[in-house]
């Protein structure tokens, strides 16, 4: 996903990079439909998604960090109310609201279960496009936050407590797809490096890595 390729960099490769200095990346970012297309064409071989990924029979999820559907504020926006740290559904929906695709749905599903109707301005394909509505004081944005994950100085971030939603970021692999030494290697770099939920079995998907 386009909006993690930034934290992706500073968090992993940029360290990998260091233990493999020969290797070069090719980094796709697109949509979740464009993301599982490319890996059953066998473009990519590794996916980093943050929303549920489509047909999910053909993927297998090899790692997963939880994340929080949070609203993000300008600073200065005047829907801001600085002596709360959480907001709620009821709150939101009395804003304008600026929507990352993958999420539009699950809001709108939280909203009718509290028999709220959301005022979605802008629905966007990326995080990036959702949140600059957001920079602009025009709408409240609505995404998927890492907790601790920092946005600017300019932006805050409040979780939306009445949502019981199970959001998570994944790495996932296309099922029974043997994947490349070198994507193996970083598979196993990842997961000492990174405090993910590790879902699948690492020792048989490495089970060929002896070095």
């Amino acid at each position: 996903a386009n909006s993690r390729s930034a934290l992706f960099i500073s968090t992993s490769l940029k360290d990998f990079c260091q233990l493999y200095p020969k290797v070069t990346y090719e980094i796709y970012e697109g949509g979740i439909a464009e993301q599982a297309q490319q890996l059953l064409n066998g473009i990519t071989e590794l996916g980093i998604l943050s929303v549920p990924i489509t047909h999910e029979d053909s993927f297998e999820v090899l790692f997963q960090r939880r994340e929080e559907l949070s609203a993000v504020f300008h600073k200065e926006a005047v829907w801001l109310d600085h002596s709360k740290a959480d907001i709620t559904l009821k709150e939101l929906a009395e804003m304008p609201l600026s929507v990352s695709a993958g999420c539009c749905d699950l809001l709108k599903k939280c909203c009718a279960k509290a028999s709220l109707s959301p005022q979605i301005l802008s629905i966007n394909t990326t995080r990036n496009t959702t949140l600059q509505w957001a920079y602009e004081r025009t709408a409240v944005a609505v995404v998927p936050i890492e907790p601790g994950e920092f946005l600017g100085p300019d932006l805050v971030t409040k979780k939306i407590s009445d949502t019981n939603i199970d959001l998570f970021k994944t790495i996932v692999k296309v099922k029974d797809r043997p994947l490349s030494v070198i994507a193996q290697k970083f598979l196993k770099f990842y997961s000492q490096k990174r405090n993910s939920q590790q879902v699948c079995d690492l020792q048989k998907l490495l089970g060929n890595l002896h070095s």
